[in-house]
């Protein structure tokens, strides 16, 4: 018998299947994707901090509410600070690099991890698309150069929200990793702990934190002990449990429910001197930063804006919202930016489970989430962090339920209808341009 010998891959089909060539090239072709999109988004921001050793001049916003303390007495997001500065022997400089490229790796090794999985639960290549989430851990610091928005309101990777997605990712792979109750119960305490810690490094995001941890309670379906709460659940959510253990439920809630509290009676504390909390940080670690201090009025406060913000009152904030969104118009292209997100979360999840089941869980994921951080947008002026940080949660969330083992996805077939799909996801992430807050991306820049 002539041996057949195939020829190379000619056309590539995303279900595994080609016109000319075994299948077997296609799963080592997608492992090499998900490497490629690895080193896209650690590269660039590995350049960026690698490069700012001897001067900040890119990320100084982020280097200094990372080097937020309580020197100066106790104030929000102080732990971090004093966790950097408790390092015997090292610059809070060096214990900051080192921090923020740990949790880079951490993060972009777990999304791999996420991403790898579903390719095999699925047997496509769609999850790879999850990549590049406009804004999101490959598109956040490309976008920069893409779309000229400054490096200073693209920095994603480099802001305390990155801890919170390690978390986050830990959790969802340790779970699906040990599947007993027990050690899901466990793992799931441990999450909830580091939640309720994550409030005194950011307040906010812990709130987000919180609620997705409680939903995921609900998505691993552990065990029910005696003492259970009932939950009401949509039909089409008959899958996965309504009950979670009352333990369960107070060891993910009250570490955040009481840090919320110690932190509410905090928000611009009265007794705590801002510029004593400045000099507690070494003077090395101060000139690195090189960061100018803000002018309120026409006055000096002699604080960088990072801990200045901190003095603000719920009032103010309010009155910066008003300000610099609302009375601009610019919320629109807000709106429109959210609008996109989610939408390509929605869209890119149809191709990886094209059921219409699928479809309503991830609803109801964005929706768990939109509801987490509502307050943020009330409060706060990082629009892009929170839109880009609901849509990675979400990504996160759908890779990890992709691979649960009562879980049989129906990925959409290869085609002209789903590649043109394909297509669109990934133009819009090219197009769409998502800053950390302001009006430095092109959208905003119609309505000004």
């Amino acid at each position: 018998m002539v041996p057949v010998v195939f020829d190379r891959p000619r056309l590539i089909d995303l279900r595994a299947r080609t016109t000319i060539g075994p299948p077997s090239d296609y799963p080592r072709l997608w492992s090499r994707l998900n490497r490629v999109a690895c080193v896209l988004a650690v590269v660039p921001t590995s350049l960026r901090v690698l490069g700012s050793l001897r001067h900040n001049g890119g990320w100084d916003y982020s280097a200094v509410e990372w080097l937020i303390n309580n020197g100066g007495g106790l104030t929000r997001r102080g732990l971090s600070g004093d966790l950097l500065l408790a390092v015997p022997g090292l610059t809070a400089r060096t214990v900051l690099v080192i921090t923020v490229m740990a949790l880079l790796a951490v993060v972009t090794a777990g999304y791999a991890a996420l991403v790898g999985g579903a390719v095999r639960a699925t047997g496509t290549g769609w999850p790879l698309l999850f990549w590049l989430l406009p804004g999101g851990l490959v598109m956040g610091t490309l976008q920069a150069n893409l779309h000229g928005i400054t490096i200073g309101t693209s920095d994603f990777a480099l802001r305390k929200d990155y801890l919170f997605l390690a978390i986050l990712i830990g959790t969802v792979v340790a779970a699906h990793r040990w599947p007993q109750s027990t050690p899901r119960l466990v793992i799931a305490g441990a999450g909830a702990v580091a939640c309720g810690l994550g409030v005194f490094i950011h307040e906010a995001l812990a709130v987000g934190t919180c609620g997705v941890l409680i939903y995921l309670m609900v998505w691993l379906n552990p065990r029910p002990l005696p003492r259970t709460i009932t939950m009401s659940l949509p039909n089409y959510l008959s899958a996965i449990s309504t009950q979670v253990t009352l333990p369960t439920g107070l060891v993910i809630a009250a570490p955040t429910l009481v840090g919320l509290g110690l932190l509410a009676g905090s928000w611009a504390p009265a007794d705590t001197d801002m510029h004593v909390m400045w000099t507690t940080v070494d003077a090395t670690t101060r000139s690195w930063v090189e960061i100018q201090t803000l002018q309120v009025g026409g006055i000096d406060t002699g604080l960088p804006p990072a801990i200045w913000w901190l003095t603000a009152s719920p009032a103010e904030s309010l009155h910066w919202i008003q300000a610099q969104y609302l009375d601009t118009g610019v919320w629109v292209a807000w709106a429109i930016t959210a609008g996109g997100v989610t939408g390509w979360v929605l869209v890119a999840g149809r191709l990886v489970d094209s059921s219409p089941a699928a479809t309503r869980r991830n609803l109801v994921h964005l929706g768990i989430l939109a509801a987490a951080t509502l307050p943020l947008f009330v409060f706060a002026l990082d629009w892009g962090r929170w839109i880009v940080g609901i849509g990675l949660v979400a990504c996160i969330l759908l890779l990890a339920g992709l691979q649960d083992p009562r879980y049989r996805p129906t990925p959409a077939s290869f085609g002209v209808v789903s590649g043109l799909t394909a297509a669109g996801l990934v133009g819009t992430s090219l197009v769409l341009a998502i800053p950390v807050f302001g009006i430095d991306f092109w959208l905003a820049r119609l309505f000004i």
